[in-house]
């Protein structure tokens, strides 16, 4: 069965041109208010707003393990991993950041740097019945893990270094 429509038909009515209902000076006049409400001078840069918008997930962490003489703590401080949208709602990114650590054990007491790289995606839905920001982040290789430690209670000291390249 045809539609209208797809014959070259319409069963739409054309709308007629109207004239507007403001004439051209009282246009001219609310833009010169508008201008005047500004303080009588244009505010606005060479983009006029149609720049686009930058986004970024900002990610933060703490650990801390306190237990039978084990004390260990970690911290990310915050990061912003900035991302892009795609037109259906999709975004991706990627940061990077530093675990800041330390703790003591066993009369032995180590600090640690690991620096990790993140890659976020997900989807972004906005609409009038849900608004909603499905998130997930990875942590592809490599990590750079640093550490150093010591014991007092050992003869030579009880140094310990270590650089590892994690892939």
């Amino acid at each position: 069965m045809a539609t209208a429509a797809s014959i070259g038909h319409s069963t739409r009515k054309a709308k007629s041109h109207e004239k507007p209902h403001i004439t051209h000076a009282a246009l001219l006049k609310l833009g010169h208010d508008w201008v005047d409400s500004t303080g009588g001078e244009f505010k606005g840069d060479e983009a006029c707003g149609c720049e686009p918008a930058h986004y970024a997930i900002r990610y933060s962490g703490s650990n801390k393990i306190d237990m039978a003489g084990i004390n260990h703590s970690s911290e990310l401080a915050p990061v912003d991993i900035p991302i892009a949208f795609n037109d259906d709602g999709t975004y991706t990114g990627d940061g990077e950041g530093a675990f800041v650590a330390g703790g003591t054990a066993a009369g032995c007491s180590e600090q640690s740097t690991t620096k990790v790289k993140f890659r976020v995606s997900g989807n972004a839905t906005e609409t009038s019945e849900e608004q909603a920001l499905h998130l997930e982040l990875e942590y592809p290789a490599p990590m750079i893990f640093d550490f150093s430690g010591e014991c007092a209670d050992e003869p030579d000291g009880g140094h310990l270094s270590l650089h590892k390249d994690i892939r």
